[in-house]
C-alpha cells in the first residue's frame, strides 16, 4: 500500500482535496480511471463541498472500496463499508471534518489557500494516508 500512500500524499501536496487525493491514489488498485476517480470525487473536498460534514479521506477511500466491492449485496456493501468508518472514526476519533479539523464551517465555498501555513495546521495529510492505509484490508 505504500505506493498508494505516496501518491495519495503527493496529490494532496498538489492541491486536490483529501476525497480526491484518497480516491485518485486507489484507482489504480481497483482498476477505475484516474481521470474519472478525480472528477467523481471533486464535490466531496472540505467534508463535501466544503461544508465540513463527512470527512473527504473516508468518502474517498468508500469510493474505491465501493468499486472494488461493486459485485456485494447492498446489506453486504454496507456492512463492509461500516466497518471501514467505525475503524476511521476509532483511528481518528471522528468521521466529521469540522472535528477532524477543529474548525467550525463557514458558508464560504472559496478553498482555502495552500500555504505552508496550511499544511503545518491541518491533519489532512495525515488522514489521506492513514484512510489509503486502511483500506488496503478492504481492497484485497
Amino acid at each position: 500500500m505504500e505506493k498508494y500512500i505516496d501518491k495519495g500524499t503527493k496529490l494532496f501536496l498538489e492541491g486536490y482535496n483529501c476525497a480526491q487525493s484518497v480516491f485518485g491514489a486507489l484507482a489504480e488498485k481497483v482498476g477505475f480511471d484516474i481521470d474519472d476517480a478525480m472528477s467523481i470525487s471533486a464535490p466531496f473536498g472540505g467534508g463535501i463541498a466544503r461544508s465540513r460534514k463527512t470527512c473527504g479521506a473516508l468518502t474517498g477511500a468508500l469510493m474505491a472500496i465501493g468499486y472494488k466491492n461493486r459485485n456485494l449485496s447492498k446489506k453486504e456493501m454496507y456492512e463492509l463499508s461500516r466497518a471501514y468508518m467505525n475503524e476511521f472514526e476509532a483511528l481518528f476519533g471522528s468521521t466529521e471534518c469540522n472535528v477532524l479539523l477543529d474548525y467550525t464551517a463557514d458558508d464560504s465555498t472559496t478553498p482555502s489557500p495552500r500555504t505552508l501555513k496550511y499544511y503545518e495546521t491541518r491533519p489532512c495529510s495525515e488522514l489521506v494516508a492513514k484512510a489509503i492505509e486502511l483500506a488496503g484490508k478492504y481492497l484485497k
